[in-house]
């Protein structure tokens, strides 16, 4: 049996689009048979790793492009919490990806299904999310990210592949008055 390779994102930038009380979620594709994409199947904001020299609101404002064709300024975006995700290997250690969260509340263009990247956009009410299509832990805190004015620290415990959170573990969200580095 061959192993794969695991890739380890350790900083990552998540962006959702905001309006009139609305946020857009598109889906992650399934990829080919044998490989696994972090999220495939669920429906999320925009986003995914920074690139060597980039700042997190540069990383934003690209994998938002890159993943739905909106184009995005600083002013539009408010970075809105930063989340935790400890996960684990299939070799049983663990590693924390730590996501900056931002809202968009302005752009350029509208939402588009990229192919490879992310397809199907659709606007969801902030009080009525597909919280079944979503991401295990995301279920339990982008309501809070969208329905509360504060900011957020959140840490979640995955099983290897991100598909369950770990038994035993709960969802720690804090509302904080500033956010960490």
């Amino acid at each position: 049996m061959e192993l794969r390779k695991e890739k380890v994102l350790l900083e990552a930038v998540l962006t959702y689009l905001v309006r009139d009380a609305k946020v857009s979620l598109s889906l992650k594709p399934k990829r080919e048979e044998g490989e696994r994409k972090i999220g495939e199947g669920s429906r999320n904001g925009l986003g995914g790793g920074r690139e060597l020299g980039e700042s997190l609101i540069d990383a934003a404002i690209r994998e938002v492009f890159e993943e739905s064709g909106v184009r995005l300024c600083t002013h539009h975006l408010t970075k809105k919490a930063i989340a935790n995700f400890h996960n684990t290997k299939s070799d049983g250690s663990v590693f924390t990806c730590r996501v900056h969260v931002y809202l968009a509340t302005g752009w350029f263009g509208e939402p588009q299904s990229v192919p490879g990247h992310m397809i199907d956009p659709q606007w969801y009410s902030f009080k009525e999310l597909p919280v079944d299509e979503m991401m295990p832990a995301d279920r339990f805190w982008v309501p809070p990210l969208l329905l509360h004015p504060g900011l957020l620290v959140v840490d979640a415990h995955y099983e290897q592949g991100q598909q369950r959170l770990k038994r035993g573990t709960i969802i720690d969200i804090k509302q904080v008055d500033t956010l960490p580095i």
